[in-house]
């Protein structure tokens, strides 16, 4: 096994470089959430800092531990991958959690919203909550597919505890095709005769 002394300076550098952009970016985040004045801005961008400052770690852990291993150290890459995987559920359920104790104990009130995330990576998506239906135009059969998001989440401020009914649905994308996304303020607009836009137009 190679001792940290014997490391060549070409992988040293790198790993004290990573180390290095991973805790300032992490000391940011860390910051951000002591300073930021809300629960919705704190969740957002120190939580992307932090995810950031993570990933600099990892990549320095890989570097340093294959080179005193003399061998490929991918052990990192599973942390990763679990955090991709449940990152998107877990921001849902956090937020409506508190939306729905803002909307009950703060404004006392009894109204309910409806919320979904969608997370792209190259060539798919990742959603997880229920809004209203996504559009996607498959440039390969000229066909636009309804994409229900019914079975992938339950109201905002119905209930304070949503992760039984909290559910993640991936698409995967081809060349040049189109996801659209839209709120019930398009699909319910109406014209002078009261007719409302829909989904089908």
């Amino acid at each position: 096994m190679t001792t940290a002394a014997d490391l060549p300076a070409w992988l040293v550098i790198p790993v004290i470089l990573f180390l290095l952009i991973g805790s300032l970016l992490t000391v940011v985040g860390a910051l951000g959430l002591l300073r930021l004045p809300n629960f919705m801005q704190r969740i957002h961008g120190p939580a992307i800092t932090i995810t950031l400052g993570a990933g600099s770690i990892l990549i320095a852990s890989m570097l340093l531990f294959s080179g005193l291993e003399s061998r490929p150290v991918v052990h990192e890459l599973l942390i990763t991958l679990f955090v991709f995987m449940t990152a998107p559920m877990a921001a849902m359920m956090i937020m409506r959690a508190a939306v729905y104790r803002n909307i009950r104990n703060r404004m006392n009130d009894i109204r309910n919203l409806t919320i979904c995330l969608v997370h792209i990576k190259d060539n798919q998506a990742t959603i997880c909550g229920q809004h209203e239906n996504l559009l996607k135009y498959n440039h390969k059969t000229q066909k636009v597919e309804v994409i229900p998001t019914d079975d992938l989440g339950l109201y905002v401020g119905l209930i304070d505890n949503i992760e039984d009914y909290v559910q993640e649905s991936k698409i995967e994308f081809g060349d040049n095709d189109i996801l659209l996304l839209y709120t019930d303020g398009l699909t319910e607009a109406e014209n002078s005769k009261g007719e409302f836009f829909g989904e089908k137009r």
